[in-house]
Order: structure tokens, then C-alpha cells, then sequence
């Protein structure tokens, strides 16, 4: 199955993500060996100056893959997507077998990683044709010491 989500703002982005993360959480308890991907899109506005955009969001049920090694990109509210995209799709195309983890802190930095996905899909999709870059959301607890 599937649904889908638009979202405009670093706060409702993350709100969405969030639910999507929780609806991950339920799914996993009735089937262990499915998991749930994202694709994520941005929509245009009449105002492409507006900073804000917005998201859509679709989020599939489907059978867990093969784990990756994972490459770690730190995401922060300043990063410039369009270079994080870049470096997304051309880490895919050079290393199939590394997924990069895009991993952040905060509403408006968890807005960039997206958008900055939602742009390297339009870069896959042109390099490889019927190819599609999913997201496989996680939220990590950080524990508190001291």
C-alpha cells in the first residue's frame, strides 16, 4: 500500500516525517520483514523564491531489501541542497553498494536532507531511467549523559 503527505515548512516537514515514522513502528509489530520507503518530491509554487516550498512525501509498504554500508552526510540548516543532492547521486552512481545516510538535527535541517533528496531523485531519475531513490526513514534517540 501506500499514502502520501504534503508538507510546507522545516516544522510540518518534520511533524510529517515523524508520523511516517510512527506508522513504521506499528507496520513493523503485524510484518518484521517489510518496511516502509519514502520518495520524496518537492512542488513548485507560483513563488519559486519562496524558501520554504513544499513537500510531498509518499510513503510505500514494501519487503525489506538487502542491508548497505552506509556512508554518513551530516545535513545541517545551512547546508546548500543542491550540492548534497549532487553528492548523493554521484556516490549511487560511482558505489551501489554504499547508501548515503543523510542524518540531521532539527526541523529546518531535516527540511534540507529531504529537499536535498527530493532533488537527487530528479538526478537519478535522468542518469537512470525507471530507476527510483527511496529513503528508508530513522529517527535516533540521543541518550543523556552525565
Amino acid at each position: 500500500g501506500s499514502a502520501s503527505v504534503k508538507a510546507m515548512g522545516p516544522k510540518a516537514v518534520q511533524s510529517a516525517t515523524r508520523a511516517l515514522l510512527r506508522c513504521r513502528y506499528w507496520l513493523q509489530q503485524e510484518r518484521a520483514d517489510h518496511e516502509t520507503w519514502l520518495l520524496v518530491d518537492r512542488i513548485h509554487t507560483e513563488n519559486e523564491k519562496d524558501a520554504l516550498g513544499e513537500l510531498l512525501i509518499e510513503a510505500r509498504w514494501a519487503p525489506t531489501s538487502e542491508l548497505r554500508e552506509e556512508e554518513e552526510v551530516l545535513v545541517s540548516q545551512k547546508s546548500n541542497i543542491g550540492q548534497v543532492a549532487s553528492f548523493v547521486a554521484n556516490r549511487l552512481a560511482e558505489e551501489p553498494r554504499v547508501a548515503p545516510a543523510l542524518k540531521s538535527v532539527g526541523p529546518q535541517a531535516a527540511s534540507q536532507a529531504l529537499r536535498a533528496l527530493a532533488i537527487a531523485r530528479k538526478y537519478v531519475a535522468k542518469a537512470h531511467p525507471g530507476e527510483e531513490l527511496f529513503l528508508l526513514p530513522r529517527e535516533e534517540k540521543k541518550s543523556q549523559e552525565g
